[in-house]
This record gives C-alpha cells, sequence and structure tokens, in this order.
C-alpha cells in the first residue's frame, strides 16, 4: 500500500483502503477523476472525524477536473478535506480550486499552508485568493511558483500580504511578474519580521527592467530584509542583476543574519561586471553569518582573492554543503588554492566547478580533494577546460580511492579515447557513482570501454545522460561508431537500476540504435525517464519506439522528437501515450507549423485521460484561444502546459 496511487486506489478493498488513508492523510497524493474515489474518501474522513481532527495538515497533490455529474463528489471531498485543515497543496488545479474557494472562505479559516505550485494561476485567481491571505493569523506559508500571475495578480497578492501578520515563506519563483509587480511586493514585505524563506528567482529575462527599475527594487528589498531576523532563505537566481552597486543594499541588509542557511544569487547569464566594492560587501556579510548551508555564486566574474576570503570564512563557519563557483575566471596557482581551501571543509556535499579553466595544480587538488574528503556526493565539471591527463587523473581518483560521489557531470569534447575509457574504467572499481552526465566525442573506444564495463561490472547506475554524441564523417567510422552506440544501449539492459535516460542532442539513430533503445524500453522494469529529443526519426523509427512505449508501464516522463511528422502522421503515437498507464508529463518537439494542429489531436486523444500533468511544446502560446476551449471541452484542465 505504500506506492498507491490513483490508477490502483478503487481495487483495493474498503476497509484496507480506509485504514490507508486515515493513517496517511497528511501526504494522500494523486486523487484523480472518479466520483466513486471523492464519495468514497469524504465517507473515510466523516464516519471518522475525531481521528481526522487530530490531524496536523491535509494535502491533495492533485485535484481532478470532472465531469459536471462528478462535481458533487469533489465538492463535497474537497468540504470534508479543507475543514478545520492547516495545510492544503494542491498541483494542476486551474481555476476550479478558486472558484471552489471564492464561496466557502470559512472551511478555509485555519488554513497555515497554502501551495498551488504549477496551478495554471492567473491574476483573476489571485484576486480569488487574496482574501484568504488577508488577516489570517494562521498563514505562514504561501507558494504560488510557476504560475503566470502577471503585475496584476502580484499587486493583489502585496496588498493581501500588508494584511498577513506572521507570514514566513513566500516563494513566487518564475510567476512572469514584471517592475510594478515586484516593486509592489518588496514594498509589502517591509515589517514582516517573520519572513524566513523567500524566492523571487526567474523574473528577469521576461521583461524589459531598466537599471533605474533594478536599483530602486534591490533598495526597497534591502530594507525589507534588514529587519528578518529569522531568515533562513533567500533565492535571488537568473535575475536581471549582477554584483553591482545594486546588491550592496542587499549583502548590507543581511549582516549578522544568524539564522541565514542558503542564499542564492547565481546569474542566468555569464556576468562580465566586476564590481570590488560589491565584492568587498559580499565577503562582509558571509564573514558575519555563521550558519549558511548552501552558497550559490555561479556565472559572477569573482577575483580569485574574493572566492579564497568567501571560503576562508565559511571554513571556519564550517557547515557549508553546496557550493557553486561555476564560471569564476581564475589561474591554475588560484584555482588551486581554491580547491585546497574547499578540502578542508569536511561538511561539503556538492560542489558546481563548471565552465571552470583547470590546469595540472587544480586537477591535482580537486583529485585529492576525492582522495581525501569522504563528503563530496555530487561534482559537476560540466564544460571545463582541461586536459586529457589532467581529467584522467581526477577520474582515476574517483576510481581507485573516492567512495562517497554519487553524482558526476562531464561533458567535453574529447579529441582522444583516453578520456571517455577512463570515465568507464570508474565502474571497475567504483559502485557508489549512482549518477553519470557524460558526453561529448566520445569516439568508438570510448563507447566500447562504457559498453564493456557495463556488461562486465552492472553497477548501480540510476541516472545516466548520455548526450551529444556525434558520429564520424567518414562512412566506415561512422557505421563502426553507430554500431558501437548500440551495443552500449543494449548493454543497458543489464542495468537494472536504471531509472532516469537521457539521449537528447544526438546524431540520427539507425535502425540498430532503434531497436536496442526499442528493446530497453519494453523490458526494463524501473525506467521513469526518457529523454529523446533531437534525434531526426522517421516513420519506421517511430512505429518502433511507439510499439516499445505501448509495452512499457513503468515510465513518468517521456520527451519526442516528431519535428518530422505532419498531423496526420502522429495518430497512433498520441493513442498510445494517452492511453498510457503511468506517464505524467509529456514534451514533443513538433514542427513550429504544425503546433496548434498537432496539439488539438493530441488533446482530443488525450480526452479520457485524466494521469497527464504536464505537457510541453517548443513554441506554444499559451493564450491560443483554439487551444482554450478545446480543453474546457475535453475537461483537461489538470494539464499543465509547459515550453522547453
Amino acid at each position: 500500500m505504500n506506492n498507491i496511487t490513483s490508477t490502483n486506489l478503487l481495487d483495493f478493498p474498503k476497509e484496507l483502503l480506509k485504514h490507508f488513508i486515515l493513517e496517511r492523510l497528511e501526504t494522500f497524493n494523486d486523487l484523480s477523476n472518479a466520483a466513486a474515489t471523492c464519495q468514497l474518501f469524504s465517507q473515510c474522513v466523516h464516519e471518522n472525524q475525531e481521528y481526522v481532527d487530530e490531524k496536523v495538515s491535509r494535502t491533495i497533490s492533485y485535484l481532478p477536473y470532472t465531469t459536471d455529474d462528478d462535481r458533487l463528489y469533489v465538492d463535497k471531498f474537497l468540504e470534508t478535506f479543507t475543514s478545520d485543515a492547516k495545510k492544503l497543496e494542491l498541483k494542476y488545479c486551474g481555476s476550479y480550486f478558486s472558484d471552489w474557494m471564492s464561496a466557502n472562505y470559512e472551511k478555509l479559516s485555519s488554513i497555515e499552508t497554502l501551495r498551488l505550485p504549477d496551478s495554471n494561476i492567473g491574476p483573476e485567481e489571485v484576486k480569488v485568493i487574496a482574501p484568504l491571505i488577508e488577516e489570517n493569523p494562521h498563514l505562514t506559508t504561501i507558494d504560488l511558483s510557476n504560475n503566470k500571475i502577471g503585475d496584476d495578480g502580484a499587486i493583489a497578492l502585496a496588498q493581501a500580504i500588508t494584511k498577513c501578520p506572521n507570514l514566513q515563506v513566500l516563494n513566487l519563483k518564475k510567476c512572469n511578474i514584471g517592475p510594478k509587480g515586484l516593486k509592489a511586493i518588496a514594498t509589502a514585505l517591509k515589517g514582516k519580521t517573520t519572513l524566513e524563506e523567500l524566492n523571487l528567482s526567474e523574473w528577469g529575462y521576461a521583461f524589459d527592467c531598466t537599471p533605474e527599475f533594478v536599483n530602486e527594487f534591490f533598495k526597497i528589498l534591502a530594507k525589507a530584509l534588514k529587519d528578518c531576523h529569522n531568515l533562513k532563505r533567500l533565492t535571488l537566481c537568473n535575475i536581471k542583476a549582477h554584483l553591482d552597486d545594486n546588491m550592496i543594499p542587499i549583502f548590507q541588509a543581511l549582516h549578522d543574519k544568524r539564522h541565514l542557511i542558503e542564499f542564492n544569487i547565481q546569474c542566468g547569464i555569464f556576468s562580465e561586471i566586476v564590481n570590488i566594492d560589491a565584492e568587498n560587501e559580499l565577503v562582509t556579510f558571509i564573514k558575519t553569518t555563521k550558519s549558511l548551508e548552501k552558497l550559490n555564486i555561479g556565472n559572477h566574474r569573482l577575483n580569485a582573492e574574493t572566492v579564497v576570503a568567501i571560503i576562508k570564512h565559511l571554513k571556519i563557519h564550517s557547515q557549508l554543503k553546496y557550493f557553486n563557483i561555476s564560471r569564476c575566471p581564475m589561474g591554475d596557482i588560484e584555482f588551486t588554492k581554491v580547491i585546497n581551501e574547499l578540502n578542508e571543509i569536511k561538511t561539503l556535499e556538492i560542489l558546481d566547478l563548471s565552465y571552470s579553466t583547470i590546469g595540472s595544480g587544480g586537477a591535482g587538488a580537486i583529485a585529492n580533494m576525492l582522495e581525501t574528503n569522504t563528503s563530496i556526493k555530487k561534482l559537476n565539471l560540466d564544460m571545463v577546460s582541461c586536459s586529457a591527463d589532467d581529467l584522467t587523473l581526477i577520474l582515476n581518483a574517483i576510481k581507485d580511492f573516492n567512495r562517497s560521489l554519487e553524482h558526476l557531470k562531464l561533458f567535453e569534447n574529447f579529441e582522444e579515447s583516453q578520456t571517455a575509457i577512463a570515465v568507464a574504467n570508474i565502474f571497475s572499481k567504483n559502485r557508489t557513482l549512482k549518477s553519470l552526465d557524460f558526453g561529448g566525442s566520445v569516439g568508438i573506444k570510448g563507447l566500447t570501454a562504457l559498453k564493456n564495463i557495463l556488461e562486465t561490472h552492472t553497477p548501480p547506475l540510476e541516472k545516466f545522460i548520455f548526450t551529444e554524441l556525434h558520429s564520424p564523417s567518414n562512412p566506415i567510422d561512422s557505421a563502426k561508431f553507430k554500431r558501437a552506440n548500440a551495443e552500449l544501449i543494449s548493454s543497458l539492459n543489464a542495468i537494472l537500476t536504471l531509472k532516469y535516460l537521457d539521449l537528447n542532442q544526438r546524431d540520427h539513430l539507425n535502425h540498430d540504435e532503434v531497436m536496442a533503445l526499442a528493446n530497453l524500453i519494453s523490458n526494463s522494469k524501473c525506467l521513469e525517464h526518457l529523454n529523446l529529443c533531437n534525434i531526426d526519426l522517421n516513420t519506421d523509427k517511430l512505429d518502433i519506439l511507439t510499439s516499445a512505449i505501448n509495452e512499457n508501464s513503468t515510465l513518468t516522463y517521456l520527451a519526442l522528437d516528431l519535428k518530422n511528422f505532419t498531423n496526420m502522421e502522429l495518430q497512433d503515437i498520441a493513442i498510445v501515450l494517452g492511453s498510457h498507464p503511468s506517464l505524467k508529463h509529456l514534451d514533443l518537439q513538433i514542427c513550429e507549423e504544425e503546433e496548434i494542429s498537432v496539439i488539438k489531436t493530441f488533446l482530443k486523444t488525450f480526452k479520457e485521460n485524466r494521469y497527464l500533468e504536464k505537457l510541453g511544446f517548443p513554441f506554444y502560446c499559451y493564450d491560443n484561444p483554439e487551444i482554450t476551449t478545446l480543453l474546457n471541452e475535453t475537461e483537461l484542465n489538470q494539464i499543465k502546459f509547459t515550453t522547453f
């Protein structure tokens, strides 16, 4: 019963189901479209109200859209479920819940946590939710992340927040908020001394914000943060802010924040700006903050002296678990010093050194860290500039000495097979590495070495990302490469732990490669995530994969390259995907000219599907009235549309 889902909920005897619901009411997930399910759940709660009332929280992760006849049961369910609830979490609920909420505010008077991420919530829905927030002494957590609330929604939310006396958590990540909305939110946070977590990430590239706005916004936000003495997490990543004078007020406001454990200001694009005053304020802030566990300062052009000073302060506090200094330009001497300083932090678990330039000294320091520091679990060396010999030195340390690393990310254009073979050889001795993100010009020898190792040692890999492989231009070598790659894919059948496979951005797959992949898909008992974008399929290859997907019952995420097909040619795959028993998230790479007609085809085919939660397209226009109408007609309002 631990893995109960909406697909098997009604198969259990009533008494057993009743026991399960009551015992796990706080974390009950995936309530699906079935009137009987809603009715049974409501009955179980009603008959055991005294027991239920003892629960401190109640959660729904998925609120279904049902037919008009069934909605009576859903309304009854919501009424039973939310009465005196402390915690309410819904995803993909769209406007239905906000409509119900507007008529039932009194049922939610004791809400402490309100999480509605990925829920197709716009400005109008926020205006409905606002009264629930206003003057609610119980409410501490608001999460509206990944919703298009816009400026109007943000302004309505800000007005409500000013009257919410005990706000502790506010997550507005990726909410498509513009300058007016951001300014309103920052202003509303002034005086919120109870605030512990704030996430305002990923707004800076959705609109054209002026330097004057950025300067004013950070001054207002800094004033609000200064009085937040219990602040634990602050995330301002991927926004239009560089490490310049605008950030100085933020750093100053964070002095002596004794509870701050997470600070994330990774820049969305590489910043060329160098500002010594801002860097000095950053160092001073970190010096006075002794509780930091996660620090992300990636993509900022920091001086090596600044990075070393930061690490020395972090070393004294000895709490750090995550550190990102990607793209920090340093020479080999400075980089070696940075790694040696980091090696003295024995709590460090995740280290991101992507896009770094690593010389022989730095490589030796990393190898020594991997040999002596047993806390490192995840290492990102994506796109590093490093010689084959130096990279092999690092990889050999993972093979021969390290027994704590679980995740390795490494992409490089390997001109020789030396490094690829060194990656493969890790598994000859290492049994702890669970995730390998690996790609580039691997070569035939590298593919063969990896295939042989996987077959003979069957490492406990759970995640394998093997992207951007390019076969040689020579026809003879290309045929050998394709054969070696097909054999490598076949070898993955021996990895019974494999849950995540990403083969994105490769050359077109030939018949042998597609057959090997189809065999893996149809036979796997645990594969959940599969990315097959940019692999240039034709009709015959798509038919082979369609049959394999039809035999699979474990996939929850699938990305497919369908850009070579017309709408008429996609009928069969649409039927298979629409009836798949476990798929929750689909990303479909299609031709832009055919996009609207393809979306219509898939939605009509998915009419009876109540399990799919996300549907992604490269160019989708969110506000297309034809699609909105079709969503309402097919009652697929649980689907969250995304781009990828």
